[in-house]
């Protein structure tokens, strides 16, 4: 393996990683949706065992649309706040560089001026 192949490597085990932990999260999102859905079928003892099917299959699948709809959101608003905390990011990285180079600047000018006035100086006093 070449170096340069291991961030390649790094970002490839990465985003199999992201792809198991999406995979155990759906999974487990689906186990809780089976579980609520038999939890509530439950309450209906009068149901006949192709009516509690059908209960458990359509509450198990609402509930998985609505997980499916509260993700996406909240992938859209993260996406929005990496947007404004990159932009916000941008203008504080901006101004520290202005001043810390105007600050390297005014250290400059003040060394200039305190080497003038001591060559001045000790001109001045025959030196």
């Amino acid at each position: 393996m070449r170096d340069q192949d291991i961030p390649r490597a790094g970002s490839d085990i990465a985003a199999e990683i992201n792809r198991i932990e999406v995979y155990l999260l759906t999974e487990r999102e689906r186990s809780l949706a089976r579980e609520e859905a038999e939890a509530f079928a439950e309450l209906m003892p009068w149901l006949l065992v192709a009516q509690r099917e059908q209960v458990v299959h359509h509450y198990t699948r609402a509930r998985l649309e609505i997980s499916r709809h509260q993700l996406r959101a909240a992938a859209v608003r993260a996406g929005e706040l990496r947007q404004e905390y990159e932009q916000r990011y941008h203008i504080l990285r901006t101004r520290l560089l202005r001043r810390c180079t105007a600050t390297v600047l005014a250290a400059f000018a003040l060394t200039a001026a305190l080497t003038a006035t001591l060559v001045l100086t000790t001109c001045a006093h025959g030196g």
